[in-house]
């Protein structure tokens, strides 16, 4: 198959933007040609997100547009694929007659014969076989930054969550797999290399029969990376080790992404997590008496089922402590086929929201004196993009990660590259970005 063009929307989560490029880069050795003008082109992929109502809604948003181009180009064919079409078969492919293929989560392996069959005129609800991601990508993200994922799936039950449902067991890649494939990323020229799992602590249980971030972040302090970031891990499963290993290397930012959740016991509970209120005290205090200080980014829901006002403001006291200078909120999401569902004492869609901006607003001032004590510092910032609307550079402090903390404004005399690292003068801060004046060069 040749001579033919692809067109992709890639929605929801960085582990979804890993499949896009796995399925990307087996379409493109087939002889697709990727554009970006999806109007033109010749099959549109639609990589969706059900994690949540509105992420669900944006989906079938996205699939509805698809659809209208297809409509106005005869001839397009349309695959839709990720967590949607995993959840919903039998509702889709009713409800969308005009999609060419639904393929669902563990199906990328065979993307090049599921097209070739559309394209021989099959309709396609591809759903059966776990296959591997192709082993390739097309990146989609600036050239100096990577996601890699370090696993698959969940074994968590927590009540609120659908993803174990959507996709299965936890399953963890080799360590020498990893290693590699985060060597080839650096010979290639990436300098920051961001690790994601479903619960990246985990890592090494189903496995190796124990858990080995610490082990893996070991060896992949050694392949050269001038930043290694890690994402989503669990607090149940930070130790020692794990924190001395991050403080001790040389390319492992100290930065830590907590999903909490919540804090107050009664809620923990209900919700399904292996943790206390007095658990998660201890921990912040052993995080901060580390040598080396870390930057701290969570998620909370409000609005769990049950959720009293007291609770509510445990949360909301835990919060004020000052611990975290991200925090990311999200009101309750009730999701088919979770337990959380079924449980009485569901909170108005109006107070969930409520407490939810209550909790961002009390976050607000923190995240704003996290940010106002670094103006007067210098700190080294990788720069991603220019602005030339307001000439200036946009880049990243170790203390902020890609797409969900804010950005450092970076003015220069001299010209910068995408992907440099610059030692930065920081001059002003709100709650979520840095402005700052280039001093040299500090790339390796």
């Amino acid at each position: 198959m040749t001579n033919r063009t692809l067109g992709v929307i890639s929605l929801g989560c960085s582990k979804n933007r890993l499949d896009t490029e796995g399925m990307l880069y087996a379409l493109t050795k087939d002889g697709f040609t990727i554009i970006e003008d999806l109007e033109n082109a010749d099959l549109i992929v639609v990589n969706t997100c059900s994690f949540i109502q509105s992420a669900k809604e944006e989906s079938i948003e996205m699939i509805l547009q698809a659809v209208h181009m297809k409509q106005q180009r005869p001839g397009t064919k349309l695959l839709v694929t990720g967590c949607l079409p995993e959840r919903y078969r039998e509702e889709l492919a009713k409800e969308l007659p005009e999609v060419d293929a639904f393929v669902g989560v563990n199906q990328y392996g065979e993307i090049v014969d599921i097209v070739r069959r559309v394209f021989a005129g099959e309709q396609v609800q591809d759903y059966t076989t776990q296959t591997e991601l192709p082993a390739g990508r097309v990146q989609t993200t600036p050239k100096h930054l990577a996601y890699v994922r370090i696993a698959e799936g969940c074994d968590h039950r927590c009540a609120y969550c659908a993803i174990p449902a959507i996709r299965g067991p936890y399953r963890s890649r080799p360590m020498e797999e990893i290693v590699a494939e985060c060597q080839k990323l650096v010979n290639k020229g990436v300098k920051e290399i961001v690790l994601i799992a479903q619960d990246t602590s985990y890592y090494g249980k189903d496995l190796y029969g124990r858990f080995c971030l610490a082990e893996l972040l070991q060896k992949m302090d050694a392949v050269g990376a001038q930043w290694i970031r890690i994402l989503y891990v669990y607090p149940e499963r930070i130790t020692k080790q794990l924190l001395d290993t991050m403080v001790n290397s040389k390319s492992i930012v100290p930065y830590l992404d907590l999903p909490l959740q919540h804090v107050d016991d009664g809620i923990l509970r209900a919700m399904g997590r292996p943790t206390t209120q007095e658990k998660l005290y201890a921990l912040m205090e052993q995080i901060q008496n580390c040598v080396k200080p870390f930057t701290l980014r969570t998620t909370f829901i409000t609005g769990f089922p049950g959720e009293t006002q007291e609770q509510f403001n445990a949360l909301v006291s835990f919060v004020k402590e000052g611990y975290f200078a991200h925090v990311g909120a999200f009101a309750y999401s009730k999701e088919e086929g979770t337990r959380a569902a079924k449980l009485p004492n569901q909170i108005p869609k109006r107070t969930k929201e409520a407490r939810r901006n209550a909790l961002l607003a009390a976050q607000q001032p923190i995240s704003r004196k996290f940010m106002e004590r670094a103006v007067g510092t210098e700190m080294e910032i990788m720069i991603e993009e220019y602005d030339a609307d307001i000439c200036m550079y946009l880049g990243r402090a170790q203390s902020q990660a890609p797409e969900v903390d804010g950005v450092t404004y970076v003015s220069s005399s001299s010209p910068l590259l995408l992907g440099q690292t610059v030692r930065c003068k920081i001059t002003q801060a709100n709650e979520y970005d840095w402005m700052g004046e280039a001093i040299d060069d500090v790339s390796q």
